[in-house]
């Protein structure tokens, strides 16, 4: 067993590399659910290409894990309408892509005219999110590549559907605080071949590629977050962290009361833009 070393807050779960189909909570195994190639095979730059053909249809790309807690913290977390997931992406290229999530959307908050938000860490790996707001379903009103790295904490700003990629060699391990309220929302990025831009490889290299479907697509901001720093957090330590703070994560279910908490300008730090 290799375990991968968890940040401070987090030492009660246990990860082993050379099985990331489970982990251990509290001494408790939990076993993932698995989001397999099948599920994603239309989602792909190339998903005509020959290397189709040679896939099986059942290779997991990742698993997910729901609600992760100590038992001590369970009942507050659910109680605020809070959830803490942790996924691990396996290390693959499909044809020249590199792994990645399905994506989603997440609904608006009722009563409010923005959707619900979510706050992501970086336990292991490197990758990026991108992340889009859209009109329309085609229009893209502003589009972000993140680079991320082990500890840094990503906020998903309302009104954003994000993907994420495993660019590395290695697992790429993220945890979430989440609004359990609602369900996420699937089926636009099915129904446009994924996100408005593809990360393949190219030469050993990240390349950003346009996705054709997509009417009207501006250029990809690349970004890192700053979020850490926002939130009060060292990259060393844990957003699960907040189990005991669970007030400093109320933005997450009323974000139209925390506007403060996703301006861009102030969550991010734009590096360069990038024409596909």
């Amino acid at each position: 067993m290799v375990k991968i070393e968890m940040p401070e807050h987090l030492e009660f779960v246990e990860i082993d590399k050379d099985d990331p189909s489970r982990i251990v909570v509290e001494g408790n195994e939990v076993v993932g659910d698995v989001r397999l190639f099948k599920e994603m095979a239309m989602l792909y730059y190339d998903n005509m290409g020959s290397w189709v053909d040679a896939m099986d249809f059942n290779t997991p790309l990742y698993y997910m894990f729901r609600n992760v807690c100590r038992n001590d913290d369970c009942a507050a977390i659910s109680q605020s309408k809070l959830r803490y997931d942790i996924t691990i992406m396996l290390p693959m290229k499909l044809g020249n892509e590199y792994n990645k999530t399905a994506g989603h959307y997440h609904p608006l908050v009722p009563g409010a005219r923005i959707s619900y938000p979510e706050l992501y860490e970086v336990l292991h790996g490197t990758g990026y999110f991108i992340i889009q707001r859209v009109t329309n379903k085609v229009k893209v009103e502003d589009a972000m590549i993140i680079k991320i790295e082990k500890g840094d904490k990503v906020i998903i700003p309302p009104d954003y559907g994000h993907v994420m990629v495993n660019s590395g060699r290695d697992l790429l391990i993220t945890a979430n605080w989440v609004s359990s309220a609602f369900s996420s929302i699937y089926e636009p990025y099915r129904e446009m071949k994924g996100a408005c831009y593809y990360i393949l490889e190219e030469y050993l290299q990240p390349r950003i590629i346009k996705n054709e479907a997509y009417d009207d697509v501006p250029d990809p901001k690349i970004v890192r977050s700053r979020a850490h720093k926002f939130l009060g957090l060292s990259k060393e330590e844990s957003m699960y962290k907040f189990a005991k703070e669970l007030e400093k994560l109320q933005f997450l279910n009323t974000p139209q009361n925390f506007p403060a908490h996703f301006n861009t300008s102030v969550i991010f730090e734009v590096l360069d833009n990038a024409s596909g």
